[in-house]
Order: structure tokens, then sequence, then C-alpha cells
């Protein structure tokens, strides 16, 4: 990710999209208390996939010991010098020039604690478990559809997400972070993509006759997406059988399979932990590789002590039979006898 490397601190500043440099407090990114600083002296900013820097200042801008013309956009490039004012003491060195991302930074109290900080920035993905995926805390999460992140709390559930703002502090694995937003506008980018929701798709689950394997495939409008074969779609399956189940007994779509997570930790035979990662994992998935549905997490949906499967359109086939089938339009289709499952979930 991009960032500089103020010589004087000797701290990392990450850059926003848009990032100025000044010494007016209240209207800068990051701030330089120097009276030859002027209240908005430079910016660095992302265009045309790369980055510029432009002086704004009375006293002037040096880039590699060579003053910029003001208001003329410079390409910057790892390991340039930046001076303000010709200040030897300001000095900040390109570190890296990767697009504008939504990040954590390490977090401390002072400075002191920050430059001995070995800990990287951490760039987010659309749906990132931390601190990682084979032991997760928590989860973050982008809304496709508003721009808002949230925070999940997979360790303890019955804490309810919340909305992250600018500069919120996260905390997992007995460590603080800060959260920093990109400051991209990229909302017009995201409206032009082709987009679709849960109800245009179709879910095909492929069980085998003894339960060990299961793929998924995605179909829509747009084509098909192969989930391939995970652990993660056994879980997935089984909460498509209880929405079938809900369907059978003529339950309205928005109602159809709900189920408490007490009778679904015993039905599965796991622990609270393991299903929890287990959802985690799959609307992670869901998220990474179904880029044309804004709302893919929503696949596995959660509410307090609830949980169900929210496609309304499915096809489960065990072996080479129908076992059941699913659509908003035709109600359900069962081939066979639906019971809750007792197999542990590997």
């Amino acid at each position: 990710m991009a960032y500089l490397f103020n010589h004087q601190s000797q701290t990392r500043c990450y850059l926003y999209a848009y990032h100025n440099f000044g010494r007016f407090a209240y209207s800068v990114d990051t701030l330089i208390t120097n009276p030859r600083i002027s209240k908005m002296h430079a910016v660095i900013e992302w265009q045309n996939q790369q980055w510029f820097i432009r002086d704004l200042s009375s006293n002037g801008t040096w880039l590699n010991k060579k003053k910029l013309t003001k208001q003329q956009p410079k390409l910057l490039n790892v390991g340039d010098e930046i001076r303000f004012s010709n200040d030897d003491e300001i000095v900040f060195t390109v570190g890296e020039l990767n697009p504008p991302s939504v990040k954590l930074i390490p977090y401390s109290e002072s400075i002191q604690e920050l430059r001995g900080n070995p800990k990287e920035a951490i760039s987010l993905q659309p749906y990132h478990l931390l601190p990682n995926e084979k032991a997760p805390e928590i989860a973050l999460i982008l809304n496709q559809i508003t721009g808002q992140w949230r925070i999940e709390y997979i360790n303890e559930p019955q804490l309810e997400p919340r909305l992250l703002c600018e500069h919120d502090l996260v905390e997992f694995d007995n460590q603080r972070w800060q959260f920093q937003l990109s400051h991209l506008a990229d909302s017009t980018e995201i409206q032009a993509k082709p987009q679709l929701n849960i109800d245009n798709i179709h879910c095909l689950f492929e069980l085998s006759l003894d339960e060990e394997i299961t793929k998924l495939t995605v179909k829509s409008a747009q084509g098909s997406i192969d989930l391939q074969s995970r652990s993660h779609h056994y879980l997935t399956l089984n909460l498509a059988r209880y929405r079938v189940a809900d369907a059978e007994k003529g339950m309205p779509i928005a109602e159809q399979g709900w189920i408490n997570t007490d009778c679904l930790l015993r039905d599965l035979g796991v622990d609270m932990s393991y299903l929890n990662i287990q959802i985690h994992r799959s609307r992670k998935q869901f998220t990474e590789l179904l880029t044309n549905v804004i709302n893919a997490e929503d696949l596995i949906e959660r509410q307090l002590r609830r949980v169900r499967f929210g496609c309304p359109s499915f096809k489960i086939y065990k072996g080479q039979k129908l076992e059941c089938s699913l659509s908003p339009d035709s109600g359900s289709l069962v081939q066979t006898s639906i019971a809750p499952t007792n197999k542990v979930v590997s």
C-alpha cells in the first residue's frame, strides 16, 4: 500500500487517494507544524493509476532536491525524496506506491512505540477475517450497496455488528489497529458494473452419497461460477434443507429456513466456535467469488441466535438423484424425505 517514510518521526505516513500536507490542523491529512510550511502546502493524489505530487505553497516543495513548479503535477516513484520549503528537517521518502486501499494501521499511544513497531498495515478485502482465516476473531465486511464497513465478532456472536467510521480502533489478537478509508471515489465504477442480488441466482448443490463431499455451483443469467468442494458448503446445504422443510409447511418466503443456532449445533454435532468460523468462511468465499452479486454475504443470513440460507432458488442432488429443489415461483419439490442430519461436519 502507498506510504511515505517520515524521517523526522521515523514513522510511516499511509496515503489517502487525495492526501494534503500542511500546517492547517483541521484541513490537512498530515500536519506539519513548522512556520515555513503553508497552511495547505502540497497534495499527493492518485490519478490514472499513478501517484502525483503538486506544490500548493508559498515557499515551495522539492522533489529529489529539485523545486516543483507550483500547481504542476509531478509523477512519483518509489525512493523519491520529498522536502517541504527546502528544509532538511522535514524529509519524506516514498516507500510504496500501490493503489489506494481501505486499511488497518498499527495503533499506539506514543510515537516511540510506533517507531519500534514492526507490524505492517493491513490492506482490507471486502470480507476480511482477522487475525487469520484459520482462527478468526472478527470479520470486517464491506456493504457493496452503501459503501459502509462493519465489524462482526466471531467469538462473541451475542455482540451486535457495528458500523466502522474513519479512525475507529479495531482490536484483535491483543493488538490495536486504526481503521483508515481510502477516500477513493469509486461509487461510479461500482454502479457501472452489472449487479445482481441473491434473488437473481440459482444454487446447485452436489452431495456425495456418504455426505463427505459437497460441491456448490452458482448460476445466473451472466453464467456459472464453480465454488468447488469445500467443507463449509455442507453447512450451507443443511441450511438449504431447513428452508425446504419450511416451504413444505407453507411458510412465507421471508420466514423460511430460519434455524436456532442451538438446534443447528445439535444437528451438526459441532460447537459454537466452529460453527461461527464455518459461517464466516462461507460468507467470505461468496463475497470473493460472486463479485457480480452485491449482497453475496447474505447467502447466509444471521440474526441473534438464528441463521438461514438466504437464496430462494436452489437444487440439491445426492449422488445422481435430485433430493429436493426450491424456487419462489414453483414452491418446493421434495424427492426424498429430509430429516435433520446428525453427521459431524469435518
